[in-house]
């Protein structure tokens, strides 16, 4: 691996130009190369990272614009439907919106049930009753 060396200086002080201390540095230089963490999805907003445009493009795919206009009868859906149009009217007209949002959530997979604990020690023994 090799060494980064970076100076920083900023403004002058009595004529000297004002550099940031080394411990400083390296931790700038630090913050600077640590990667962020993946994206956690949230609990409460299902629609947190996925862009209306996706939204729309999803519902295209898996319906068609035929049953996107019977279930929400709106124009950029019935007539010359498009993405473009579709979205533009969507991020103007919140009711409309929200009707695609709605869809596309109710549309979601559930999450997986929680893994249920495994029992600690060995199984028990069943005996058959005696006859």
């Amino acid at each position: 691996q090799g060494d980064i060396l970076i100076e920083l200086r900023w403004g002058h002080s009595h004529g000297v130009p004002t550099t940031l201390s080394h411990a400083l540095t390296e931790r700038l230089l630090f913050a600077s190369f640590v990667p962020m963490p993946a994206p956690t999805s949230h609990p409460r907003d299902p629609l947190h990272g996925i862009t209306l445009a996706t939204i729309v493009q999803y519902l295209v795919d898996r319906h068609g614009w035929a049953e996107m206009a019977r279930r929400i009868p709106i124009r950029c859906f019935m007539f010359d439907p498009s993405l473009t149009s579709s979205l533009k009217f969507l991020r103007k007209t919140p009711w409309a919106r929200e009707k695609v949002e709605n869809w596309f959530i109710w549309e979601l997979p559930q999450r997986p049930p929680e893994p249920r604990p495994k029992p600690v020690g060995p199984a028990p023994v069943i005996e058959p009753d005696s006859v």
